[in-house]
């Protein structure tokens, strides 16, 4: 069971990474910089770049 965690873990990071490049996307930001802090940085970067001004 210790491995179904772990690959729901991973889904959900993938998500909010997504979710992030997704953002930073639609505000002129470098979606690959954003993505890879998402990956990184989870939902604080999500918060971040949510609260960003458009570029």
């Amino acid at each position: 069971m210790e491995g179904l965690g772990i690959i729901i873990g991973l889904i959900l990071l993938v998500s909010i990474a997504a979710i992030t490049m997704r953002i930073a996307e639609e505000k002129g930001r470098s979606s690959t910089l954003w993505f890879i802090l998402g990956i990184v940085f989870g939902f604080l970067a999500l918060i971040v770049i949510s609260v960003l001004p458009h570029a």
